[in-house]
């Protein structure tokens, strides 16, 4: 009886934490407050999960989570089972029994893959850039394109970095078509030799 009760609650939370991969979604794009204010506005989601929740990039280096109290910002968790499988198979899943990177205390975590409404696992999209910008105002595409800039290298340059990130973690074909263009001005038809700065 306990064990099916058990099996019950772990499956509820999972589904918990599945729908609130799809409400990142649009916080990803940019929509809303970005993902950590996403997560601070759900006051219900950590009545499921007492250790709290947290979103990671694509690299499993956390970029929002709540309570903000539990400093997990800029922690990476690629390897713990819970967020490898969800990052790398699709995979939700409850990881084994650990001591908590950030609470220090043993835990049972739970993983999901952010899904779009249609169910397609979000891998390309815009976490890292997406979550700098609402942390910062920029994101790291940004700083790259402003240095080109400053350093006064050719306009392919800065324009190449800056569509990198929407190749790299964007979604949307227009998007990657308009960034694929961009990328190919990259390549200079004459070889590029940089100029001493004044």
């Amino acid at each position: 009886m306990y064990a099916g009760e058990l099996n019950r609650e772990i499956e509820d939370r999972l589904r918990v934490l599945e729908n609130a991969g799809t409400l990142m979604v649009d916080a990803m794009n940019g929509k809303g407050g970005g993902i950590q204010q996403t997560l601070e506005d759900r006051p219900a989601l950590p009545r499921f999960f007492n250790g709290g929740l947290f979103v990671t990039d694509t690299q499993g280096t956390v970029i929002a989570s709540i309570p903000v109290s539990a400093e997990r910002l800029g922690l990476n968790y690629m390897e713990r089972d819970h967020v490898s499988s969800a990052l790398k198979e699709g995979k939700s899943t409850v990881s084994k029994p650990v001591i908590g990177k950030a609470l220090q205390s043993p835990v049972v975590s739970m993983g999901a893959p952010i899904r779009d409404s249609a169910g397609t696992i979000a891998r390309h999209s815009p976490l890292r850039a997406a979550a700098e910008r609402g942390h910062w105002g920029f994101a790291y595409t940004d700083v790259g394109a402003e240095l080109c800039r400053q350093w006064r290298l050719p306009s392919q340059f800065p324009d190449a970095i800056a569509a990198s990130a929407i190749v790299l973690e964007g979604s949307g074909r227009p998007h990657r078509r308009l960034a694929d263009r961009r990328i190919k001005a990259f390549r200079p038809k004459h070889p590029f030799t940089p100029k001493a700065a004044p």
